[in-house]
């Protein structure tokens, strides 16, 4: 054999030798390699891993953490729904003061009230704002009984309550709103109230006043109102329903959602 004919002969051994090396053994064909390298990169997902109870999706823990907390509570309906709209939310201390309407009632024109509430407020756009909160309660003063001759009965009370009130702000500027309220509470007291009354009643205020920004997040309020104490049972003897007016102050501690 010939130099020229030994050296082809190597040659197409070596070709084929290196064919082979490129594909795999039974026909199968080769992994290419993008899909190689994901292969061999961490964590793979079996079976086992998908029973886990503590495997996550990949998508849903990136959920959990982009999500702030204060978003991610209004997002899992943890509040009342309309609740999580509100782009302010505030305690509010307030104390008020009522006397007797004159001329309405001359048998209880020589009561007095006062209350001190702790309220939470929602404020949503456009001023509407929604509240709740408790009181305490205190009546003191006498009525005027309408016997022949009149007497008069102690009308001195004590008591505690709760319910929700409705405000708008009318006008909002940066250090400033106007505004105008109403709403019901339920009280009860250890005295009937008015004298001859009974130990439960609706109390109804509604007027308005002004709230000024003291700093970022406190507002001192100040506000006039009417005022109705009523048992709901009818015009008579039973429900010697109270009328009154009075002013307010309270202090608003103010957190902005957003």
């Amino acid at each position: 054999m010939s130099l020229l004919e030994k050296g082809i002969r190597e040659t197409i051994l070596l070709l084929v030798l290196v064919f082979l090396s490129r594909t795999q053994v039974f026909g199968q064909e080769p992994v290419p390699s993008n899909l190689r390298s994901i292969a061999q990169s961490p964590p793979y997902l079996n079976a086992s891993d998908a029973a886990s109870p503590t495997w996550k999706c990949p998508d849903e823990e990136q959920g959990q953490q982009g999500v702030p907390e204060g978003k991610a509570e209004r997002a899992n309906g943890s509040t009342l729904p309309i609740l999580r709209y509100a782009d302010e939310t505030a305690w509010v201390t307030s104390l008020d003061y009522y006397a007797p309407r004159p001329g309405f009632d001359r048998q209880n024109r020589d009561i007095d009230v006062e209350d001190f509430r702790v309220t939470r407020a929602w404020h949503f756009r456009r001023g509407l704002e929604a509240q709740f909160g408790g009181l305490a309660f205190r009546a003191s003063g006498t009525r005027t009984t309408n016997t022949s001759p009149p007497s008069l009965e102690g009308s001195d009370a004590l008591g505690l309550g709760f319910g929700p009130m409705g405000r708008w702000n009318l006008l909002e500027i940066k250090r400033v709103r106007f505004f105008g309220d109403a709403g019901p509470d339920v009280i009860f007291t250890n005295n009937p109230f008015p004298a001859g009354g009974t130990n439960y009643d609706f109390f109804l205020r509604a007027g308005g006043g002004a709230a000024f920004r003291l700093n970022e997040s406190y507002w001192l309020e100040a506000g006039f109102r009417w005022t109705h104490i009523s048992n709901g049972q009818g015009i008579g003897p039973g429900n010697p329903a109270w009328q009154g007016r009075g002013v307010a102050v309270a202090l608003r501690h103010a957190h902005r959602v957003r």
